[in-house]
């Protein structure tokens, strides 16, 4: 699956310089919500919801679909109670995602001449997500401050479903839009993650 992700990024960058037709490119930034649900740390269970900002290009040259590619950045800090030997451990958790995501999108109930665009799509991503723990109860008070990593960078494929709203005033080169996106991990453990965000992209 990595290497279909990496197929479509690269028609998604080749096909619009190829075509003799003049391609629309979108370009956006976003800031939403989203949450991650499922065992990503051992006995962690759901890391809830955080702020996630983002980063759109929308790219119009295909017949019948469009394609969208998401970067986004995600962190949450916060405390747990880790089980290490049968002993209770409080520990914080720092634990980033940054993701990229090629999404193929095709507008549904369309209306000619209307601003307003519904939409649907499906896709990949990948995820190289990021934890630090600090233990802080161990019998050694330096512990506290000598955090280590549980993951490093590790890369994990995604398939993602996307459903959105995009208003474009007729006469500015520009959009609003807001967009719900699910998504799976593939992961050894089921890891599913929920995106809402709204942006403003550029016409080009």
């Amino acid at each position: 699956m990595k290497r279909m992700l990496i197929l479509i990024v690269s028609l998604a960058i080749a096909y619009p310089a190829a075509s003799q037709a003049a391609a629309g490119v979108g370009f956006g930034a976003s800031v939403g919500f989203a949450s991650y649900s499922g065992d990503i740390l051992p006995s962690s269970g759901d890391l809830g919801e955080a702020v996630q900002y983002g980063a759109v290009l929308e790219i119009t040259a295909f017949p019948v679909i469009d394609l969208e590619l998401h970067a986004n950045y995600f962190s949450k800090s916060f405390s747990y109670t880790y089980d290490i030997g049968g002993v209770p451990v409080n520990t914080d958790f720092d634990f980033r995602d940054v993701s990229v995501k090629a999404i193929a999108k095709k507008n549904i109930f369309p209306v000619p001449m209307s601003p307003l665009k519904i939409y649907i799509g499906a896709g990949l991503g990948y995820h190289m997500m990021n934890t630090e723990v600090a233990l802080n109860a161990l019998g050694d008070p330096a512990l506290a401050d000598d955090p280590f990593e549980l993951l490093s960078n590790a890369g994990k494929t995604s398939v993602e479903g996307m459903f959105g709203l995009n208003l474009a005033p007729p006469v500015a080169p520009l959009a609003v839009y807001g967009q719900y996106r699910f998504g799976r991990i593939l992961t050894d453990n089921a890891v599913r993650t929920s995106e809402i965000e709204a942006g403003l992209m550029f016409k080009f």
